[in-house]
């Protein structure tokens, strides 16, 4: 049983390019990034309080112990008790961050909800709602799919997402990209990448050129994945799968069971998108007020990092 912990993790931004980057490192030879994308431990109360070794066993059974392991967990950047949890458990893994235009990120965060059916509200009345001060207090501080669901915009606030990381997590374990460098020069990018990991950085990930979950409003088939994720359940319901005790040597067997499972539902919903030829724009009226609303913010990432912000929304 392996009692490795991770080397690193990708924290996000959601919908900032963390599933791209999870896939480029995916296919390095000397890193294994685990095939379960969207199964946080850090931001599950539940997973958290069973335990790494627990959680290893459910997730990482396959891991070849000789290389760096990985993980890519967008919703741990907005969860801000994920800081001190890491630090606790694991004090000297190394975090990616990439950051997009914030304005731009909360729009297609909105698109990707409204497509999963999880969204009815125009962008402008949610826009208007969450911006009020009452409420913005109140999202910023949801946790790990809480906040997914409910904090479009205060997930956009990175200055101060990354202030709280920077508490607890040493400046030098914290890569931090943007966007706009992954989608301009992604082999640039990855070799910067690469460095920061200590891996071989010459490795040209073969499918780099390739972008990996572009939102969409529309999908290719009318259903929604939580209808393929009930029908697995009963599936399984139907076998025996769900009465193997842990110390039964048949439990790999419902271990294999549920990843594939998992990672069946992460392929349908990043496949299930149809591709748009218009892209939708965000009103200029409603761009102003979400710029007005992040330009404190990214004034202090600014002061914080040691890049330049590349997002020309801004007055910096």
């Amino acid at each position: 049983m392996p009692t490795k912990q991770l080397d690193f993790i990708i924290i996000g931004a959601m919908k900032a390019g963390t599933t791209s980057m999870y896939k480029y490192l995916q296919n390095h030879p000397e890193i294994y990034m685990l095939p379960e994308k969207e199964s946080p431990f850090f931001s599950s109360d539940s997973r958290f309080e069973k335990g790494w070794e627990d959680y290893a066993k459910d997730y990482f059974q396959d891991a070849p112990i000789n290389k760096i392991w990985g993980k890519a967990s967008p919703t741990y950047m907005p969860d801000l008790r994920v800081p001190q949890r890491i630090c606790e458990v694991m004090p000297n893994v190394k975090l990616i961050a990439i950051l997009r235009n914030p304005i731009d990120r909360v729009f297609s965060h909105y698109q990707h909800l409204l497509r999963l059916g999880y969204e009815k509200r125009e962008f402008s009345k949610l826009v208007e709602e969450e911006i009020k001060e009452d409420v913005f207090k109140k999202t910023r501080l949801l946790p790990g799919n809480l906040a997914v669901y409910n904090s479009y915009i205060a997930m956009g606030e990175y200055g101060r997402i990354i202030k709280a990381y920077l508490e607890f997590i040493p400046k030098e374990q914290l890569l931090i990209l943007f966007t706009d460098e992954l989608e301009s020069n992604p082999r640039k990018t990855i070799k910067n990448v690469f460095d920061f990991l200590g891996v071989d950085n010459n490795f040209i990930p073969k499918n780099i050129d390739k972008r990996y979950h572009v939102g969409g409003r529309k999908k290719i088939i009318p259903i929604e994945h939580t209808d393929i994720t009930n029908f697995l359940d009963r599936i399984e319901k139907n076998f025996f799968f769900h009465r193997i005790p842990r110390t039964s040597k048949l439990f790999n067997l419902k271990i294999k069971y549920n990843k594939i499972k998992r990672n069946y539902v992460l392929w349908f919903r990043i496949w299930n998108i149809r591709a748009e030829k218009e892209k939708p724009q965000i009103p200029t009226k409603i761009r102003i007020s979400l710029q007005q609303t992040y330009q404190k913010d990214v004034e202090l990432l600014s002061q914080i990092i040691d890049k330049k912000i590349p997002w020309m929304d801004f007055k910096l």
